[in-house]
């Protein structure tokens, strides 16, 4: 499913399966998806493109064969009760996210669970569940400001379990998260003013 230039836009109880990719949005506002999967797509699961005002609960993107879900230059997004699992490259692969708030599992993905690439601002990860990933749980690799990763469990990653990987990410804040058995460290900061208070482990 491609859709471009679209706005009022409810997709609910939708199965992608064995596409290319299961869905585009490009240029899409004010749209809702509700218990939809994506699942053994070729390439992406699903990628959202300059697109905003989104509530989005329950959406799954299961053993795609690229990223489970890409977003880029997107604002004001809401994903709770969200997955993203078993895909051949990063669960969630974010860049030029803002004012948005991510409430997703990532558990066994070929690469991080989520990796926000550069010019993300003010992103809430929620209670996150980033488990078992080949990578890094979760990975600021550069210029992405004011995020706030709290209340997760992250545990048994590849990498570390949080990765702020470069000072031109800014004010960070990672707190009440349990940390676990990942294989680099709990945590490994770079940034520019991170503020890390309690955590367990």
């Amino acid at each position: 499913l491609s859709l471009t230039d679209c706005r009022n836009v409810t997709m609910s109880n939708c199965t992608f399966q064995d596409n290319n990719k299961g869905f585009v949005f490009n240029n899409v506002s004010e749209y809702t998806i509700d218990g939809s999967i994506t699942v053994s797509n070729a390439s992406n699961g699903y990628e959202m493109n300059s697109c905003g005002f989104a509530d989005i609960e329950s959406l799954a993107s299961v053993a795609n064969g690229g990223h489970g879900g890409v977003v880029s230059s997107a604002r004001v997004i809401t994903m709770l009760a969200c997955a993203a699992n078993a895909n051949t490259a990063d669960g969630m692969n974010v860049t030029s996210l803002s004012d948005s708030l991510i409430s997703i599992e990532t558990s066994s993905n070929g690469g991080q669970g989520i990796e926000f690439v550069s010019g993300n601002d003010n992103v809430l990860v929620l209670a996150p569940l980033a488990n078992s990933n080949t990578s890094d749980g979760i990975k600021l690799t550069a210029t992405s400001d004011n995020c706030k990763i709290i209340g997760g469990n992250i545990e048994s990653n590849g990498g570390y379990g949080v990765n702020i990987a470069a000072s031109t990410c800014d004010s960070t804040i990672i707190t009440g998260n349990t940390f676990a058995s990942n294989s680099t460290a709990a945590a490994n900061d770079s940034g520019t003013g991170t503020v890390i208070r309690a955590n367990v482990g």
